[in-house]
């Protein structure tokens, strides 16, 4: 059921059944509902017709990013409700296509996880269509098991203009585009405005900026009423902190992502303004406490809206305070905010024709249905794509599903989506730069080193890793050109084919 019917459902209006939804999936997710857990589900939606293809006796793995609230995927009504919209909607136009859908790495329901994923298909028992998110995209793409995109994109003429180009540069590799991004994931502000008014504090104006912020968000932190309240929960941690450093006219990696430059002026510029805040129990990291939770029970003002939350969000909180969306404050060079990092890729060693896989891509990642159907209604996750029609769509969705989302500013998830960084990871060695840079952010947090030493430690650190690691693969490919290797490393077995 959608998100509207739900929320009717618990104030106890009856509502009724939406058209094209099986009867089973509406009594589980009454089920659901009674159970403590929140999901959506809607009517079908129409796509534009594609040409009838003959696939006789393959079976596709397809794995899923879930951005909504429920228990596990198995037992939750949106399984039913994705695998008829992919019937009807797509395999039909395959016959003798049948397939299996799981959850993907970074779902907020139960997964297998990204380095699950990763063995399962050197094993011959992976996903078809891969869905995976974080630090799980430099592993796989070191792996070789995303298959490299150009070719489809440049034979079916896709516009890639369409997609958040913080989150697109990350997913373009030496060997080519290996995915695409899968939700638009941006992130704007919650804000929590029962305690602004409790605290006798203005609203952020829409342009406020990043000194303005500091200063509101100082006087909203303090002891209250026994806790400690915070004045934001901002994203602090490795790979993640692009959306910092931009804003200040840095980056953390050169464009070829094997010199690090976290200690460059922008840099300790970014950082200087954020750390002090940590120090002063002003900002809490993310990473230490959840948003949609720290709102809710008024232990943030401000929480970023990050990794399409907004599902939880609304199922959590309902009308049971005031809040509202501010954009992110406006940086000293240029707005700022970070993309979630995540795809939908091509296994490269499935056994399934890759024009099939490929077709299966595009209908979930370029056209519009399965945004508005998955991501949008059942999810309300933000679409992909930057495309200002899409979202418009999206947001007219979303106020129509949940009702009071009217006077929320959506929004400003689309602007966050034009000019968002996604996350920053280094070109040869992701993993070891990662800990150097979180090792960094743990000394800041912890007062064990000042900003510009830490930076620095963390840059020559990492910008050796990589020039180390670059030497290394050079002589790599060296070896792999004098004595060449033919198909995958391990003899792929495909379940159901």
């Amino acid at each position: 059921m959608e998100y509207g019917r739900v929320l009717r459902m618990a104030a106890g209006v009856p509502a009724k059944p939406a058209a094209g939804i099986r009867r089973r999936a509406l009594v589980a997710g009454a089920a659901a509902l009674s159970g403590g857990g929140l999901l959506a589900a809607c009517s079908r939606a129409g796509v534009a017709a594609r040409p009838t293809t003959a696939q006789p006796g393959i079976h596709l793995v397809i794995q899923l990013n879930w951005q909504g609230v429920g228990g596990t995927y198995g037992t939750n009504p949106v399984h039913a409700l994705a695998d008829e919209f992919l019937q009807t909607n797509w395999a039909s136009k395959h016959p003798g296509v049948t397939f299996t859908t799981i959850l993907g790495g970074g779902s907020h329901m139960g997964n297998e996880g990204n380095s699950a994923t990763i063995s399962s298909i050197i094993a011959g028992q992976g996903p078809d269509l891969i869905a995976v998110c974080c630090d799980g995209i430099p592993a796989l793409e070191d792996t070789e098991l995303l298959l490299p995109l150009d070719a489809f994109v440049q034979k079916d003429n896709i516009d890639l203009g369409i997609f958040p180009a913080g989150v697109l540069s990350g997913l373009t590799t030496a060997r080519g585009l290996v995915g695409l991004p899968n939700a638009g994931q941006t992130e704007p502000l919650y804000v929590n405005l029962t305690l602004l008014n409790r605290l006798g504090l203005s609203y952020p104006e829409p342009g406020w900026d990043y000194q303005a912020a500091a200063r509101l968000w100082a006087a909203c932190a303090g002891e209250r009423g026994g806790k400690h309240v915070y004045g934001a929960c901002l994203n602090f941690a490795a790979t993640m902190m692009q959306w910092l450093v931009a804003g200040f006219g840095g980056s953390v990696y050169d464009q070829a992502r094997t010199t690090c430059l976290l200690d460059s002026p922008a840099c300790v510029q970014a950082f200087d303004w954020l750390v002090p805040l940590l120090w002063e129990g002003v900002v809490v990291p993310r990473q230490s406490l959840n948003p949609v939770a720290a709102i809710q029970s008024g232990q943030a003002v401000f929480a970023t809206a990050c990794c399409g939350s907004l599902g939880a969000a609304v199922a959590a909180w309902l009308n049971s305070f005031e809040w509202d969306l501010v954009p992110m404050p406006a940086f000293a060079v240029r707005p700022a905010n970070g993309i979630f990092h995540a795809l939908y890729g091509i296994n490269s060693t499935s056994r399934a024709p890759q024009s099939l896989l490929w077709d299966l891509l595009r209908f979930i990642c370029i056209d519009k249905q399965w945004q508005m159907y998955w991501n949008a209604r059942l999810a309300l996750a933000a679409p992909n794509q930057i495309t200002p029609a899409l979202w418009e769509e999206w947001i007219t969705v979303v106020r129509s599903t949940v009702p009071f989302t009217q006077n929320k500013h959506l929004e400003y998830y689309a602007q966050a989506a034009q000019y968002g960084q996604g996350w920053a990871f280094a070109k040869y060695s992701a993993a070891q730069a990662a800990a150097a840079e979180q090792s960094a952010y743990t000394a800041l947090r912890n007062r064990a080193l000042g900003v510009p030493s830490a930076l620095r430690d963390a840059a020559q650190q990492i910008t050796a890793l990589e020039k180390g690691a670059s030497g290394s693969q050079a002589k790599a490919a060296i070896a792999k050109r004098a004595f060449p290797s033919v198909g995958a490393p391990i003899a792929v077995v495909r379940a159901g084919l």
